[in-house]
């Protein structure tokens, strides 16, 4: 009989769009969880000499009132370079060019919601790879970014909000409770309506397909979005996983880091 652990097989070549995959540093010690998965592949740690790399993708939005390093905000991603059934570790110029200008139209479109004080200043690529067991750092230093790429992206809407308050992407896996999230900054004030301050229906419905169109292309370009772990239900587990299904929900979120690091009047009282 089949069981659901032996459907997971080899990657594909080419790997279709949103399924569920797993890239693990040895064997992954939880066989349960295998059986959600539809492909699952071992990659070599920082100790082979080929070492299974991905990039990490940093997109820096700058406080264009400021213009304090502090007070930039940075929306994050995994990319996997998958071919032929694997992780392809080399990227090469004509990669970058391919994920620059995919990331430059989904960049674009957040701008048309986002706050005219901010602007899109770079996106970073890191290369990361996984530290062996024996180590406790999940990661070895990145060092400077293996690519930059310079960007002016002004936002164009007319309004905002607190540069606290973010539009929030989850991504998915085939693990429950092992997901990514993204926090898009700086969203206008025109995007909350109704009672209760949440953001507006067809706004959220919009964002969720601009953000499953981008993920599409770079898959649909053996480029996929993955979420790295360090640990799965408590239990020290590298990993690499797809994303099956992207969720944009109508409640703003928070990031307290992104408060502007100065005041710019402050007045107090006698008491």
């Amino acid at each position: 009989m089949l069981t659901h652990e032996s459907m997971a097989t080899t990657i594909p070549t080419p790997l279709p769009a949103w399924k569920k995959w797993a890239l693990t540093l040895g064997a992954t010690p939880n066989s349960f969880l295998v059986s959600f998965l539809d492909y699952i592949e071992q990659i070599p740690s920082s100790a082979d000499p080929s070492p299974g790399e991905w990039r990490h993708v940093e997109i820096v939005w700058e406080n264009t009132v400021t213009a304090l390093k502090a007070d930039e905000c940075v929306v994050t991603l995994d990319l996997a370079n998958i071919t032929n059934g694997g992780l392809d570790s080399s990227w090469t110029s004509t990669d970058y060019a391919t994920t620059d200008g995919i990331l430059q139209a989904c960049i674009n479109n957040w701008a048309a919601h986002m706050a005219g004080d901010m602007a899109a200043k770079e996106v970073r690529y890191y290369r990361r790879v996984y530290n062996p067991y024996t180590d406790q750092k999940p990661f070895p230093p990145s060092g400077p970014p293996e690519h930059v790429f310079p960007i002016t992206t002004v936002g164009t809407n007319s309004t905002t909000c607190a540069h606290q308050v973010a539009v929030t992407h989850t991504e998915i896996t085939a693990y429950p409770r092992h997901w990514g999230r993204a926090y898009w900054p700086v969203p206008g004030t025109n995007l909350i309506y109704g009672g209760g301050g949440f953001l507006a229906q067809t706004f959220v419905d919009a964002w969720a397909a601009e953000i499953q169109n981008t993920y599409e292309v770079l898959m649909n370009a053996e480029f996929f979005p993955t979420v790295p772990t360090t640990q799965v239900n408590g239990v020290a587990s590298r990993q690499l996983l797809g994303i099956a299904k992207i969720q944009v929900d109508n409640v703003p979120d928070v990031v307290r880091r992104r408060r502007p690091r100065t005041t710019t009047y402050r007045k107090v009282l006698p008491v």
